[in-house]
């Protein structure tokens, strides 16, 4: 599906109309404001969950798949079927929403979408090619329809020329599973944390498109239709916009599952996947690097530097509004340690809601 773009930044409009760039560095969706997004690396998260579950004995990729199923959801009850509209939906054609779903998928990076088949109350038949991360779009896929239908769905996928099959078949004497409420507890709580809020004093006006006012760093970001993918133009990694605490929600979830508390552990292995990522990319120097890192993190919605210093084997940042912190501790350390040829040992401490001061000195 090709989409519209802004003609200055080649950004799709999509985004622009639907998600609001906030000066707090935070991403919102205009339909859903408690709705936080991120530009994410896409390899980020097949490493994660496979080192979580290497470490912790535990599936993390089928936690990771409850969840955005519970994050879906949680959605669709409460901005798309809520009171009349959950009777009145279901007696309207799939097509149209399901043109909508493509369209979102490919403004996300989420792959290469293309509707095959559907009979309704029956089956859903999808194509798609680069998924990101299939069990979690395709069950995500079939949470949708259980939601719309009001049915259970059995899900089966199958490998094509180029892509996958993605097969829902309708089980209309099946009733949908009641919500792990533990683990939409742990969601919830995710989703509040990572909220952004008003920004202190400090920091700098983020540049925008004079066309589409959205961050003109954006423009580093290229969108493949026919991929399906959004790609960062300096170093060829593919990203995905993506609701920003069903990352958190998962960690949350695993933590209670073990009882053990993993942020130091996402801490190492945002660092050590953050650092091999950029064994290949050429650095300049620490300001202009700290700069660069500065505006990304706000044109992802990864926060807003608000102030930094800096100087041979240190680094301080304070950012308000931040993404998950132990996510984004690894990666400021992982570019410490790029720029100053050493480990970094890492501190922080929260001055406010929101409001987070962190350390890296050379160990």
């Amino acid at each position: 599906m090709e989409l519209k773009k802004c003609k200055n930044c080649g950004v799709p409009l999509y985004l622009s109309r639907n998600y609001r760039w906030m000066e707090g560095g935070y991403i919102l969706a205009a339909r859903d404001p408690e709705s936080r997004m991120v530009f994410e690396e896409a390899d980020f998260y097949g490493f994660v969950w496979e080192e979580l579950e290497r470490l912790l004995g535990i599936l993390a990729p089928e936690i990771m798949a409850r969840t955005q199923k519970l994050a879906l959801r949680d959605y669709m009850d409460g901005h798309i079927l809520y009171g009349w509209r959950k009777w009145a939906i279901r007696m309207l054609p799939l097509r149209p929403f399901i043109a909508g779903v493509i369209r979102q998928s490919t403004a996300f990076g989420l792959g290469r979408f293309e509707y095959v088949d559907h009979r309704k109350g029956k089956y859903l038949v999808l194509r798609v090619r680069n998924p990101f991360h299939l069990p979690t779009i395709a069950e995500a896929l079939r949470e949708m329809m259980v939601s719309l239908r009001g049915t259970d769905y059995e899900l089966a996928w199958t490998r094509e020329d180029g892509g996958y099959a993605i097969n829902l078949l309708s089980r209309p004497a099946g009733r949908p599973l009641p919500p792990d409420r533990e683990n939409l507890i742990t969601l919830r709580r995710a989703k509040t944390e990572v909220m952004g809020g008003p920004v202190p004093e400090g920091g700098r006006t983020q540049e925008r498109c004079p066309s589409c006012g959205l961050p003109a760093g954006l423009s580093q970001l290229e969108w493949r239709e026919e991929e399906g993918t959004v790609v960062f133009k300096p170093t060829g990694a593919r990203y995905v916009f993506v609701t920003s605490h069903v990352f958190p929600g998962v960690v949350k979830e695993l933590e209670r599952l073990t009882g053990r508390d993993l942020s130091s552990l996402v801490i190492e292995l945002s660092r050590i996947y953050h650092r091999h990522s950029l064994r290949s990319v050429r650095l300049g120097s620490r300001g202009g690097t700290y700069e660069a890192l500065a505006r990304y993190s706000e044109a992802a919605g990864w926060g807003k530097v608000l102030d930094q210093s800096h100087g041979p084997g240190y680094l301080e940042v304070r950012l308000a509004n931040p993404y998950h912190v132990p996510r984004l501790l690894g990666r400021f350390a992982a570019v410490f340690e790029r720029l100053e040829g050493q480990e970094a040992e890492v501190s922080w401490e929260s001055e406010g809601p929101r409001l987070i001061r962190a350390l890296f000195r050379a160990a």
